[in-house]
């Protein structure tokens, strides 16, 4: 349990002896009479500059929320709402169903286990299931189509500062180098999603299908922040047109939002809630960009601080958590 403390402020102890129906006014007056160093404080916390816009927010014509310290970028398009960090993860107890225990070997999502289990081709111990809320047990037998599904009752989630010239896949014909040359896992893990060769960055990899599934459809919209370098320098015009979509091979991209550096308008984080292949890349190639580098700072409020280049570490009870709250997923 996540204990809260509150400190009593000034205002409360000026007010004990006063009832409790006295008006805001009162209380106010009170405070005026007797000032202590947390009324100071409150005071020059609440006159607050009005906002300034500057022109480049203008033009946008877009909502923006002005940082509250002093301004080092020019925001456009519409923010989004970041979603706070749950609770702990809840203890999963030994039964689980059998739907899930599929899925979470990474063999298919929850629903086509579904799909697998009513058309009969699903065996716990030996014997034929067709119902949908069965419970199974670690030490059960599963099979599917004949064949036995991977444990799972272990499952692994890792989170890699990626480098450049890693691709992510398990293997290569050319003979490159992955990302499983850096990560080590007992299980047979995936990357959630890729990122390009020379692309670096979080990159989230596990055996959990269900969440993998999730995580990269986009029905769920899963935020991701890239800080981009670019050859020359943004334009206005050029960071509306692509905050209102840009029209690609592959269909129309969603919305985002744009914060350029002020001191050096070839710099400027984007944050996108598709993923398509290359998106980053190919947008700006529309508009005669080059992309010099391009580094993914966030993907599913997740980064990789405190992790150097080729890093990595397992998530925490508290983010495997958050992600699963995130794409919906329940214990």
């Amino acid at each position: 349990m996540i204990k809260k403390t509150f400190s009593k402020s000034s205002s409360n102890k000026t007010s004990s002896n006063k009832s409790s129906s006295r008006s805001i006014s009162n209380k106010s007056s009170s405070l005026a009479k007797k000032p202590t160093s947390n009324t100071k404080t409150s005071s020059k916390s609440s006159a607050k500059p009005a906002a300034k816009f500057t022109k480049i927010n203008i033009v946008a014509g877009k909502r923006v929320y002005p940082k509250k310290s002093k301004a080092t970028a020019d925001k456009i398009g519409k923010s989004f709402k970041s979603k706070s960090l749950p609770g702990l993860i809840k203890v999963v107890e030994n039964d689980m169903r059998l739907n899930k225990a599929i899925s979470d070997s990474g063999l298919v999502s929850r629903r086509k286990a579904d799909e697998l289990i009513l058309s009969g081709v699903v065996k716990v111990n030996g014997k034929i299931v067709i119902e949908l809320g069965t419970k199974v047990k670690q030490s059960d037998s599963i099979t599917v189509k004949g064949d036995p599904i991977p444990e799972f009752s272990r499952l692994d989630y890792i989170i890699l500062n990626k480098p450049k010239n890693y691709i992510c896949t398990t293997s290569d014909e050319k003979n490159r180098r992955t990302i499983f040359d850096i990560v080590h896992s007992n299980e047979r893990v995936f990357p959630i999603g890729r990122l390009d060769r020379n692309t670096t960055g979080v990159i989230l990899i596990t055996n959990d299908g269900e969440l993998t599934n999730r995580l990269t459809h986009p029905s769920y919209t899963i935020e991701k922040t890239y800080n981009v370098k670019l050859d020359k320098d943004i334009t206005i015009d050029v960071a509306n047109k692509i905050i209102e979509g840009v029209q690609l091979e592959d269909g129309l991209t969603g919305e985002a939002f744009i914060e350029i550096d002020s001191k050096d308008k070839k710099k400027l984080n984007i944050t996108i809630t598709e993923g398509k292949n290359r998106e980053i890349r190919r947008i700006f190639e529309h508009f005669k960009y080059e992309v010099l580098s391009l580094n993914r700072k966030v993907f599913a409020g997740l980064t990789v601080k405190g992790l150097s280049r080729g890093e990595y570490r397992r998530l925490t009870k508290i983010e495997i958590s958050y992600l699963k709250k995130l794409v919906d997923i329940k214990y």
